[in-house]
């Protein structure tokens, strides 16, 4: 049973959840799991080893859902960190709590053991993109769904406990801070006279170049003028739209397009680069003209210490311009 309990003093809201103990290595160091043929429950052949299938790509026409020949597999969480119709009791002053409802997928993007988002072609990155689009629709159809964030950890630095490539999805009954925070500002700068904030950011970001790693029609890929990480990315689509629910199948092949060189980049500067990738769209239910969606790259190369998390400041060791420039060259080699 998990539960939402807010923090007193700064009002930031936490999922309790004792079930997730039990985990592959959730206390250990991070390591790399197990290996392909042995006890890896995402692998193919393996489909018993996880809770039921929700969909699949990939399969030939009446080959039996929930067993192998997918390219992508969505299924529960089998540790979920929230559950539809999870209890709890409610927290009084002065600790606030509440239920912890939500839900919980895990998203399996190939049936390789090895590699990573990097490793995928841009037509499969294009595909994963879609197959996110559609459990986000589903997802925030649900009437107790606030949010849904799709999110990736690659490598144990940044927090994976299965080898295996694989995303996750979670949706929630309450708006992420960082979202807000993000929505807050874009309706700031239009309530200031701008149009929206990032469609701007993105159009400035291009006129000087310094920042862009890779630009295509429909999207770019940018190092964000305060990165918190080395390397760290943001890709978006040109077109303003919400999220991919309310934005065109285009719009996320756009995105690949671009994504599919700057993830290859990465991986050139460091070998199977640690990462976390997380996807931002606005509210489920929310106005779509407010928010631009838009994927957050995160390598994890460097560790987080003690002031960062006693201050919520980054201390980043690179550059974006240096890092920019960097991935541009390794974008270009590639591409030659």
């Amino acid at each position: 049973m998990s539960q939402w309990r807010q923090d007193p003093l700064t009002g930031r809201w936490v999922v309790i959840a004792e079930g997730r103990h039990r985990r592959p290595d959730e206390f250990a160091p991070a390591v790399a799991g197990p290996a392909a043929g042995e006890t890896c429950p995402f692998c193919p052949g393996h489909e018993h080893m996880t809770t039921p299938e929700i969909t699949a790509r990939g399969r030939r026409e009446r080959a039996p859902a929930g067993g192998p020949g997918w390219r992508m597999r969505v299924f529960g969480n089998m540790f979920p960190a929230v559950r539809p119709g999870d209890g709890g009791p409610l927290g009084e002053a002065p600790w606030p709590a509440r239920p912890g409802r939500g839900h919980h997928e895990v998203v399996v993007f190939t049936p390789e053991h090895g590699g990573g988002l990097h490793t995928l072609a841009d037509d499969d990155l294009a595909e994963l993109l879609l197959l996110l689009r559609e459990r986000m629709a589903d997802l925030a159809a649900c009437p107790e769904v606030a949010h849904v964030l799709p999110f990736f950890n690659q490598g144990g630095e940044a927090g994976a406990t299965l080898a295996h490539p694989h995303g996750q999805i979670i949706a929630t009954p309450l708006v992420p801070q960082l979202v807000a925070t993000k929505l807050e500002r874009m309706r700031q700068w239009r309530g200031e006279g701008g149009g929206c904030l990032l469609c701007d950011l993105l159009a400035r970001e291009e006129a000087t170049g310094e920042r862009i790693v890779a630009a295509g029609d429909g999207a770019l890929v940018l190092a964000p003028w305060a990165s918190r990480f080395p390397c760290e990315l943001l890709a978006a689509p040109r077109r303003h739209v919400d999220g991919p629910v309310a934005g065109s199948p285009e719009d996320c092949t756009a995105v690949a397009r671009v994504l599919g060189p700057a993830l290859r980049a990465l991986a050139a500067v460091r070998p199977e680069p640690p990462l976390n990738m997380i996807l931002h769209a606005g509210p489920a239910g929310g106005p779509e003209d407010e928010f631009h969606w838009h994927l957050e790259i995160l390598p994890r190369w460097t560790r987080l210490a003690g002031f960062e998390a006693g201050s919520g400041f980054a201390i980043n060791s690179l550059a974006p311009e240096t890092a920019a420039r960097r991935l541009r060259e390794e974008v270009a080699r590639c591409a030659s």
